[in-house]
């Protein structure tokens, strides 16, 4: 059975200038483009773009991050990695980068703005999972670890969009990039368990709402700077919605795995009835 990773594209440690507007658009219609002002802006703005696949929008986006350069309150570059300049408006974040050199803190400015792109997808039906998209025959199925934009379309189908792995990034490694404009359908979520001999076995709906739960909140961070966490309760409860919406909609499976066997034929037996499903 032939498989394949979720869309990818070239490294970006190189990656080309910035000099213009250049943005996102998801399956659940939500946009989201990003600017930037100043040299380091347009360095940490060019590298956020070539890693998620951003290109120009051909309509003014949802939403925006302006990016502006400056320095910390602290001014010995111990301060925070990304500041609010302006009060932020629920169409847009205004945020100063500082500049930095080292690989951690660069990294750590690309997370934070990757968190502020999902909120911006967020209100329109999406949250992030802690769990890795692999596409198979154009379907797609969530596996733990790395991490996945999950959305909704408007016929409340779900679909899974690549999202970067900002940890390459620290200790001076090169990043890897995807195009966040490619998503597929997803078929399936699988919880990866090390076991004594390969089995696929179904989940309820409550212990799959739970571990969905944990996995979303494990890569859901609190951004005091975005106009979205004004009322993080109310963010969490609409979050909660959607993972109960995509539960009663989407298969959770147990996927338990030796060091050496052939599970990706487990997987496949799995989705065997479920490529018949209505809309899939």
């Amino acid at each position: 059975m032939a498989t394949r990773p979720a869309p990818a594209r070239d490294s970006i440690a190189s990656p080309p200038p910035f000099e213009r507007a250049l943005g996102l658009e998801f399956r659940n219609h939500a946009t989201v483009a990003v600017t930037a002002e100043g040299e380091h802006a347009r360095v940490v703005a060019a590298l956020l773009a070539t890693a998620m696949g951003m290109r120009p929008l051909a309509a003014a986006p949802g939403y925006a991050l302006h990016l502006v350069s400056g320095q910390s309150p602290a001014g010995d570059g111990r301060g925070p990695v990304v500041m609010p300049c302006r009060p932020a408006t629920p169409r847009g974040a205004f945020l100063t980068l500082p500049p930095v050199s080292e690989p951690d803190l660069l990294a750590s400015q690309l997370l934070h703005l990757s968190d502020v792109v999902a909120c911006g997808a967020q209100a329109h039906g999406a949250f992030l999972v802690h769990g890795a998209l692999a596409a198979l025959d154009g379907r797609g199925v969530v596996l733990c670890d790395d991490t996945t934009l999950v959305v909704r379309d408007g016929g409340g189908r779900w679909w899974g969009h690549p999202w970067p792995t900002w940890s390459r990034l620290f200790d001076a490694r090169s990043g890897g990039a995807c195009d966040l404009h490619e998503s597929v359908p997803i078929m399936a979520v699988y919880a990866l368990f090390k076991a004594g001999k390969d089995a696929v076995g179904p989940v309820g709906g409550g212990q799959a709402l739970c571990w969905l739960a944990e996995w979303v909140e494990q890569v859901s961070r609190p951004m005091p700077f975005d106009p979205l966490v004004r009322d993080w309760a109310r963010l969490r409860a609409a979050r909660f919605r959607d993972l109960c919406a995509f539960v009663r909609a989407v298969p959770v499976r147990r996927l338990d795995l030796t060091a050496d066997g052939p599970f990706w034929r487990g997987i496949g037996r799995s989705l065997a009835g479920a490529r018949s499903r209505p809309g899939y």
